[in-house]
């Protein structure tokens, strides 16, 4: 399984355990990119994955537009990756 269907399905599988996130678009780029646009009641987030696991995660206020995270790593581990995914969009489900 390719790098990135791997994350998609992590991603998938951590989001249906929160009943007030919704993913609200998913787009996979020939296997080079994916990203997700996720929304709460009152925040939305933009997740970019590429690849070579360079990682984008950005939030912000619906109403406010007030960035409440936001932040470009890269890693050397898939499985960094999936911690630092879970720590994030867990916080972004407490926004």
């Amino acid at each position: 399984m390719k790098v990135l269907e791997n994350v998609k399905q992590f991603v998938e599988n951590l989001v249906s355990k929160y009943s007030n996130i919704t993913i609200e678009d998913e787009i996979m780029v020939a296997n080079v990119k994916l990203e997700y646009a996720l929304s709460t009641k009152t925040h939305m987030a933009s997740i970019s994955i590429l690849s070579d696991l360079t990682y984008d995660f950005y939030a912000e206020g619906i109403w406010s537009e007030e960035v409440s995270l936001m932040k470009t790593k890269y890693f050397n581990s898939i499985e960094d990756l999936f911690i630092v995914l879970t720590k994030d969009i867990t916080s972004f489900m407490e926004l």
